[in-house]
């Protein structure tokens, strides 16, 4: 078999999750058997940062060129822990502003609490002691970053629940590379993401079910939530209903269409109750890949809500709007990996300000609920139908909810929990953090 089809062979076979090392039976010279893992590096477009290792053995089949997968993050690890407030450190952003949520409720929240100087690039190349890079930082250009550098992964979305050859995972690349998110181009932009994972010396994600899909890539994986203290100004004191009952939801319009699951749920109570259903978003959008056709967020959330009450999102305003609301709703495509794949950040931020919430049951949304002692989710539209029905009756039963919410947040989810969590994590890739 031609040198480089047997390389390209065996690059995509352990792209595709075999991480066993693989014998090649071949009665090779040194030589050829160099050139090999050569070859295999090339392809793997990774030359400043082998992920192939090469080793000669002889059995009684004749000599073995055993060529294995490295784990840079085994091989980057400091064998000396280096003080964090000595440390050169760079952060690859979701936003050069820093005012995205990605950025000010995860690592610029950890930074600011922990008093850490750091400089935001944008370069794969650029050399620091450790790079924290966001989930939507260029990773085709950090995944060949000097393995010197301690990189720290965080990955919050689902992107590797999705279907291998589903439509976004094959289109997620182009459309990165043509709004230039991304520096090279990535045909499959999910074996992009799992090279990151590879060559991370620690990956940060939002659920169980994340880090067990990335422990296949990556064996130090830590699950982070959100900080959201700059979201919450007000705390909700009243429980008597709005005349008509309020409802309320947050987050990006792109996850709008997740109202069309219980739209015929909200139509047959709104007979019963009066409604109103109160948005917060942003005002615009861009519907694809966060660059491509712009269109006002009121027009498309129309699509699945009759009269919806709009209101623009903003960090000052969001608590005032929430808390003048009954309930909070969060509904999500269960059948979709990407909806049903994402963490309980929303249902802790509502909580957080003291609302009760009724949500679909995600994986994450299922597992909050039970630890805060709680049973207010919804597998299709006839359950959400029927606990509508009940909170928005019954006055006593939202207030409970709310304050068990509340008083579970404060506990598990605290701001010294979290600063605790990332500490963790750069202790993990040999940074002293003291305490």
């Amino acid at each position: 078999m031609d040198l480089r089809v047997r390389a390209r062979h065996l690059a995509n076979a352990v792209g595709e999750g075999e991480h066993r090392d693989l014998l090649l039976r071949a009665n090779v010279e040194d030589l050829a058997v160099g050139l090999f893992a050569g070859a295999a590096n090339l392809i793997t477009k990774s030359p400043s940062n082998p992920r192939w290792s090469i080793t000669v053995v002889s059995n009684a089949s004749g000599r073995l060129a055993r060529l294995s997968r490295t784990k840079p993050h085994e091989s980057a690890r400091r064998t000396t822990d280096v003080r964090i407030q000595d440390a050169s450190i760079g952060y690859a952003p979701y936003s050069d502003t820093l005012d995205a949520p990605g950025d000010r409720r995860r690592f610029c929240f950890y930074a600011a609490a922990q008093g850490i100087e750091f400089e935001v690039i944008t370069q794969g190349t650029a050399r620091r002691d450790v790079v924290f890079v966001a989930g939507t930082a260029d990773i085709t250009a950090w995944v060949d970053a000097d393995p010197s550098v301690a990189i720290v992964y965080d990955i919050v979305d689902s992107y590797l629940a999705l279907p291998r050859w589903s439509v976004k995972s094959l289109g997620r690349g182009v459309a990165k590379r043509l709004s230039g998110e991304t520096s090279r181009l990535a045909l499959s932009y999910r074996k992009a993401i799992e090279a990151m994972c590879v060559r991370a010396n620690a990956v940060v994600c939002s659920t169980e079910e994340q880090r067990q899909t990335i422990l296949s890539h990556n064996d130090n994986v830590h699950v982070i939530l959100d900080h959201h203290g700059a979201e919450v100004r007000k705390h909700k004191r009243s429980y008597e209903p709005h005349h008509p009952f309020r409802l309320v939801w947050e987050g990006l319009p792109y996850t709008l269409p997740a109202f069309g699951e219980i739209s015929g749920a909200l139509e047959r109570v709104g007979a019963r109750h009066p409604l109103e259903v109160h948005i917060v978003t942003d005002a615009q959008f861009h519907r694809y890949a966060g660059r491509f056709q712009c269109q006002g967020t009121e027009r498309f959330a129309q699509r699945y809500l009759a009269r919806p009450r709009m209101h623009e999102w903003r960090v000052d305003t969001l608590a005032e709007v929430v808390t003048s609301c009954d309930l909070a709703v969060i509904p999500a495509v269960l059948d979709d990996p990407m909806f049903a794949g994402k963490p309980e950040n929303r249902l802790l931020l509502f909580w957080r300000m003291g609302m009760p919430v009724i949500a679909s049951a995600t994986p994450a949304y299922k597992r909050a609920m039970a630890a805060a002692g709680l049973d207010m989710t919804c597998d299709d539209a006839s359950s959400w139908e029927r606990m509508l029905e009940r909170y928005i009756a019954d006055r006593k039963a939202r207030e409970v909810a709310a304050r068990r919410g509340c008083a579970f947040v404060e506990v598990a989810h605290s701001e010294s929990r979290l600063v605790e969590q990332w500490d963790a994590v750069l202790a993990s890739v040999g940074f002293d953090v003291g305490g």
